[in-house]
């Protein structure tokens, strides 16, 4: 008695908000007619909804809505299973409203991107996405990993693949990653797969840097032999221009005297 009363009491409260949450989207002050569809979630729980606010927001909804009823006198009823009985109210109220909080983001973020991905409901999936992204540690990782693989969430796949490259020896202690390993050999092959590319392309990118560095050196180097030979520097100058013991030190000093050095020993070294 006491299990049907507050079941009662819960439709009936989502039951008013869906219904102001509705009058808000539609800018209208007159009452929502009477609700035409049920939705049924886990432990039997009802929600009362409307089949027009449904199946303007998902294509998903709208047809299972259009399916022929055995009778026409049969009540329409949705089944929402799999997830708790909150999460699937946070999807009806954003279903009404564009709206979720981020306690219910927080709290069924991973539910509600499942929802958002199964009746194509793309700027919750956005949304779920995003906030799921945030909540990433390396315990829950390879879970998150895979439920984005299934919901095609490419931004949440990518950052969970950074957060596995990067934490790679502590995630291979997580329990996670221990039944992934016996149970889907494939992820844990493109994980590998990843990782390698990212080492790959982190090699690449230093052997890049080193041989701009080694350019920019030689670049510079030139720069100081054509002064050399040109105007002359400190104590090496062109043949026939005097060496200038007041001149200072130029720009590229630094560069200037080792090649002067080595012209010194050159035009001395006897070997050659």
């Amino acid at each position: 008695m006491e299990e049907t009363l507050k079941a009662t009491t819960t439709a009936t409260a989502l039951s008013c908000d869906l219904n102001s949450h509705y009058q808000i989207a539609n800018q209208i002050s007159r009452e929502l007619p009477k609700p035409d569809v049920q939705i049924i979630t886990s432990g039997s729980r009802r929600i009362p909804a409307h089949s027009g606010v449904l199946a303007s927001v998902s294509s998903v909804l709208e047809n299972i809505i259009d399916r022929p009823r055995k009778h026409r006198s049969s009540e329409r009823i949705i089944p929402i299973v799999g997830v708790p009985c909150d999460a699937v109210a946070a999807f009806v109220r954003f279903i009404y409203s564009s709206r979720c909080n981020e306690e219910e983001l927080e709290k069924f973020g991973i539910h509600l991107l499942a929802l958002s991905h199964v009746y194509l409901v793309p700027r919750l999936k956005q949304r779920c996405a995003k906030a799921v992204g945030q909540q990433l540690t390396i315990e829950n990782v390879v879970d998150v990993l895979q439920l984005a693989k299934l919901c095609d969430a490419p931004d949440l796949y990518l950052k969970c693949m950074k957060l596995i490259s990067s934490h790679f020896k502590a995630l291979e202690k997580t329990e996670g990653w221990k039944f992934m390993q016996n149970h889907d050999p494939y992820l844990e092959l493109e994980i590998l797969q990843f990782i390698d590319e990212a080492e790959s392309r982190k090699k690449r990118t230093r052997r890049h840097r080193e041989e701009q560095s080694l350019y920019m050196e030689l670049s510079v180097a030139m720069d100081c032999l054509e002064h050399i030979c040109t105007e002359g520097c400190t104590s090496v100058g062109p043949c026939d221009v005097q060496p200038n013991k007041k001149r200072g030190p130029c720009s590229k000093f630094s560069t200037c005297q080792g090649l002067q050095l080595l012209i010194k020993h050159f035009a001395t070294c006897r070997n050659r």
